[in-house]
């Protein structure tokens, strides 16, 4: 269990670092953790945002995927049925909206820490699988929450700035459940 958390925590640590990177370079292949700008920094990128909110909403997909083959707890069912469920239609929103002013996410996969987290889960069974999924959903959502209220807050596309506050609440609500769903399961 010790060592399962502290590998954890050193993912989450790698995870700031990687994403910190992706944010300045555009990438967004990670997670989708990302900084809102300080007051004298210009305003967050459109196409980083799209990046970085993709990449959190197929990290989510797929842990939760993983979840629903893995976990028997009906805690952890239930709440990776709700992110499948949710995450799919948070996707197809942004698609929607980003299409709308022709552009498109460059994301397609996760890759880097969030391909490595993955990993983890995949390799991973049981009661620990349920921890550490439990874990990397407090994470990612800590995350897409700094996203996605970094762009409503400063985010260069006024149409998607409102999008962006509406999938903060969704996200804020995620993390709600997530924190349930860990005080319940077994």
């Amino acid at each position: 269990m010790k060592t399962a958390l502290a590998l954890v925590a050193a993912t989450v640590a790698l995870a700031a670092c990687s994403n910190m990177q992706s944010s300045q370079s555009g990438s967004g292949m990670d997670s989708g953790a990302g900084t809102a700008p300080s007051a004298r920094s210009s305003a967050v990128d459109t196409q980083v945002y799209l990046n970085q909110a993709t990449a959190a909403d197929i990290f989510e997909i797929e842990s939760s995927r993983l979840a629903l083959e893995r976990s028997r707890d009906p805690a952890v069912r239930a709440l990776a049925t709700r992110m499948l469920d949710e995450h799919t239609r948070s996707s197809a929103k942004m698609e929607a909206a980003s299409k709308a002013l022709g552009m498109k996410s460059q994301v397609s996969a996760v890759g880097g820490v969030a391909a490595q987290r993955l990993a983890q889960l995949r390799n991973t069974s049981g009661a620990e699988f349920d921890r550490m999924y439990l874990s990397m959903q407090a994470e990612a959502h800590e995350q897409a929450y700094n996203v996605h209220s970094g762009y409503a807050a400063h985010g260069e596309t006024p149409q998607l700035r409102s999008l962006a506050s509406e999938m903060a609440t969704l996200v804020q609500q995620h993390r709600s459940h997530v924190h349930q769903a860990s005080a319940t399961a077994r």
